[in-house]
């Protein structure tokens, strides 16, 4: 019979296992680690509103087709106001000081409405399961015109998509009918989605 010598253990084979499965280790651990940092990208999404009842819709709308997938979403709406340029009255009066006033007076008015709006928008998408991460007024006429703050508004954020409505009966109805809303899908850079009002059900016939 031949007899097989018995391996002997080498110590050095032993300590180079170690290292080569602690570099491994370490590797995965890295690997893991970076992985973790690295956040996924997220999709912000703008919703414009104004104070009409069609703006209940498009939230509620957004709610079920696009907030389940966004990864921020801003409720946007752009106040506006109409300056005077004199004080009626008794005697016309042409005061700077009175017009600059009553001006800002309209403006602050302006402003409290559509901060309510908002606020009112964004308990209504609460309830409809998404909490809204920005509400964002801004700035328009006698300013700028709705649809270029609207733009100025997509060019300095920078968000994925912009929706709004395809008609509006408020304050801010002129930015979501026709002219707007083409104005906006042509010159957006971001994705521009109209949401259109549902047509009527049609009654039962007897």
């Amino acid at each position: 019979k031949v007899r097989r010598r018995p391996h002997k253990h080498d110590p050095k084979d032993t300590r180079d296992r170690d290292k080569t499965e602690s570099k491994k280790q370490k590797t995965l651990q890295r690997m893991s680690g970076e992985a973790k940092t690295v956040e996924k990208p997220k999709n912000h999404v703008a919703v414009c509103l104004d104070g009409s009842e069609y703006s209940k819709f498009v939230v509620e709308w957004c709610a079920e087709h696009i907030f389940p997938w966004a990864g921020k979403v801003t409720l946007l709406h752009a106040y506006s106001f109409a300056p005077v340029t004199f004080i009626p009255g008794p005697s016309l009066a042409y005061s700077a000081d009175a017009i600059e006033k009553s001006n800002k007076a309209f403006e602050q008015a302006a402003i409290r409405k559509g901060s309510e709006l908002l606020k009112n928008y964004a308990k209504e998408s609460a309830k409809l399961g998404r909490k809204p991460e920005e509400l964002k007024l801004i700035q328009s006429e006698p300013y700028l015109s709705i649809k270029a703050a609207i733009l100025d508004f997509t060019e300095n954020t920078k968000p994925d998509f912009l929706v709004c409505g395809s008609r509006g009966m408020g304050t801010m109805g002129r930015m979501l009918i026709g002219s707007v809303s083409d104005y906006l899908m042509h010159n957006c850079k971001c994705s521009v989605l109209i949401v259109k009002e549902r047509e009527p059900k049609c009654p039962k016939m007897a």
